[in-house]
This record gives structure tokens, sequence and C-alpha cells, in this order.
């Protein structure tokens, strides 16, 4: 596993809330713990980011973001591959007024 430092990252939305992070788990700071989201190191293919996000999570939409603005405001994307999504990324560190900002 290694840090994403360039790049799209997409967070898949699964319910019908417009927030994409509203019930993450935060630290005793209030900053996200390992929030699942897709990206690849230097790609803005959103077709090739995509691979692996099962349907459900993304079933309301996605929302993009970058690693470099994740990366400003003190969050971290560290690359997590998982083996039906070899595109999954976490990312933490953020607050979630930040997350859901950064997000659009």
């Amino acid at each position: 596993m290694g840090d994403i430092q360039k790049g799209t990252v997409i967070r898949g939305l699964k319910n019908a809330d417009l927030k994409p992070f509203s019930k993450e788990e935060v630290d005793e700071h209030g900053r996200l713990l390992d929030a699942s989201v897709n990206s690849i190191e230097g790609s803005n293919n959103i077709t090739a980011i995509m691979v692996g996000m099962a349907p459900a999570m993304h079933a309301y939409g996605t929302r993009t973001s970058t690693a470099e603005k994740i990366i400003q405001k003190g969050g971290r994307v560290l690359t997590a591959p998982i083996p039906s999504n070899p595109n999954h990324c976490l990312i933490s560190g953020l607050t979630l007024k930040d997350a859901n900002n950064l997000f659009s």
C-alpha cells in the first residue's frame, strides 16, 4: 500500500443522502478514519478509476475530488486494493466538513 499523490479520487453514493461522508467513523478530533474511495495514481480517467467499484456503492451517483486537494487540507489517500476492486483506496485525516466540501 502506498499514498496517492496526484489524480482524481471518486466517492460513490450508496444512499439518497447527498453528503458523501455523512456516516463515516471519525477520530477524537473529528477527522475521517479510512473512508472508502477509488483512485489511480496520476489518473483522471473516471471510467478506469471506477473499475471494481460495486454498483451498489454508487447507486445514487458519485462525487469527485483530487488527491492534491485532499492532501492540501491535511488528508491522505492510501491505496488499499481488495480482491474485487483493484482501485480501492482509503482517505483519512479530513474533517467531515472538509471531506464533504471537497467532493462535488
